[in-house]
């Protein structure tokens, strides 16, 4: 009993210290990313119709009428309805966007501090779930309480992972996703002999999977093509079985997929047009790809050598056929995450660390085979071996780890209009996301027509600065940001 209360002493110390890291930058956060106002913006459904002739309004009330502004059970409803109809976003489905709305409901507020804050809280809550989700897996393939902790450890104290937890977009839910998808999967290669309930269980974690972002389309295909090829090498079932247990699965996860979003497979936009045209320049986007080691450095300590090294002992291990099911799922998936990283990277229209957030945690695998080999050496070995790469991890986070989404500094166009000095000639609806947040309480005076222009400076003589993401004549540019050039009066 003492082992056993030693051992969820040591779990529990392990998830206070990664949920602390993740509170401690979430609170540390004095500016919000466009594309989390996009979230909410999205989320809410929001018409966006705030734009016509002449507003003038304050940045509560701004943000108030932009963001979350229906605290009401039926009013989530409308919302949630209208996602499932069209989420506005065509990269991603609405099943993000659906669970943020339903987060929200019963909260109305302007303050974005708090906006933010409790939309955090979700991702916090999805990590919660990768966190036991991941501890499952580990503990199932490896049988030791070391590698798991150690393991844990390693996975979630990246730079990269903390990002992503405090980042208001779906990439936390997709690494929550791809872990769970992950668990499922290994559960079915160890034994093939299901369950009715537990194939409809696979399948809806798989549409789910699926549902996260088109990115996970990959992913998914792959993993489920190295199950099948062992499952048939396996021969644990007749092909008929087997080919009866697909069935179900790939219908349900589907039909499932269908019914959460039905317009997801049949919707061609901008970013996979994007994405398909990398393919015309293959060596540049084959050099970008390659940033996929270059992240995984900001993470782990020399994770290519280790990737290398656990891949040749997990080789050696199956040709021995010493525990099959477990190497050749170790296996496969350090190939899996390796491939679809560079893929990714190839096709993401920008070279960024958030397109391949969601498969970092499981790079760990890769640490937890050599100290796993170390338990067979020798039992004294994996203590300190766990210890000096978990430090390692530590190490690497303090000196590398640069923690996003921090924006210290507030935005140009919120500087430029900070006591509603500034004029604002705005064209398009869903490029005001980029002041939605920063914007004060002074009020600020928002016109759709250059026409209104002339007439509102004489009417307003504080008026310093002419803000507008169109182009407009007469007046000198004095600095530009994001869509915006500022002119000065």
């Amino acid at each position: 009993m003492r082992n056993k209360y030693y051992v969820i002493f040591y779990y529990s110390v392990t998830f206070l210290f990664l949920l602390f890291m993740r509170e401690y930058w979430l609170l540390s956060r004095a500016g919000i990313h466009i594309d989390e106002s996009q979230s909410f913006i999205l989320a809410s459904y929001n018409s966006k119709s705030l734009l016509h002739d002449i507003v003038i309004m304050t940045g509560d009330q701004f943000r108030g009428a932009m963001w979350f502004n229906d605290p009401t059970f039926s009013g989530m409803l409308n919302d949630v309805v209208k996602l499932w109809h069209d989420n506005r976003d065509t990269p991603h489905s609405n099943l993000y966007y659906s669970i943020l709305r339903i987060w929200f409901t019963g909260i109305n507020t302007s303050d974005f501090r708090f906006t933010l804050g409790w939309a955090l809280q979700l991702n916090v809550l999805f990590f919660c779930i990768s966190f036991t989700t991941f501890s499952a897996l580990l503990h199932r393939l490896f049988k030791s309480h070391v590698v798991t902790i150690s393991g844990l450890l390693i996975a979630f104290i990246g730079s990269g992972t903390i990002s992503n937890t405090i980042f208001a977009r779906p990439y936390q839910l997709q690494e929550t996703m791809f872990i769970a998808f992950l668990f499922m999967s290994f559960l079915f290669i160890e034994r093939q002999r299901r369950s009715a309930s537990f194939l409809i269980a696979y399948g809806v974690v798989t549409a789910f999977t699926l549902l996260t972002g088109y990115f996970s389309i990959p992913f998914v295909l792959l993993v489920l093509f190295f199950t099948l090829i062992y499952c048939l090498a396996k021969k644990e079932l007749t092909y008929k079985d087997l080919a009866k247990a697909c069935s179900l699965v790939i219908f349900v996860s589907l039909a499932v997929g269908y019914l959460i979003y039905p317009k997801y497979l049949f919707v061609f936009g901008y970013r996979q047009t994007e994405a398909l045209s990398k393919t015309s320049d293959f060596w540049n986007n084959f050099k970008s790809s390659l940033l996929a080691f270059k992240f995984l450095s900001q993470n782990y300590l020399f994770p290519v050598l280790i990737l290398l090294a656990s891949v040749a002992l997990v080789s050696f291990k199956l040709l021995k056929r010493k525990c099959i099911d477990k190497n050749w799922f170790i296996l496969f998936i350090l190939f899996t995450v390796t491939i679809w990283s560079l893929a990714i990277l190839y096709f993401a229209p920008y070279k960024t660390i958030r397109y391949i957030y969601p498969a970092l945690p499981v790079y760990a695998l890769a640490y937890c085979v050599i100290i796993h080999e170390a338990i067979q050496i020798n039992t004294k070995l994996p203590l300190p071996l766990a210890i000096i790469i978990a430090a390692s991890s530590v190490y690497v986070f303090k000196k590398d780890g640069a923690i996003e989404y921090q924006y210290a500094e507030m935005n140009k166009i919120c500087e430029y209009s900070d006591g509603g000095n500034a004029l604002f000639v705005l064209d398009k609806a869903f490029r005001m996301q980029v002041f939605t947040a920063c914007l004060s309480n002074a009020e600020h005076i928002m016109t759709k027509k250059p026409s209104n222009v002339e007439k509102l400076l004489n009417d307003n003589n504080h008026i310093k600065y002419i803000i507008s993401d169109r182009k407009l004549s007469g007046y000198d540019i004095i600095d530009k940001y994001s869509y915006y050039t500022i002119y000065k009066r």
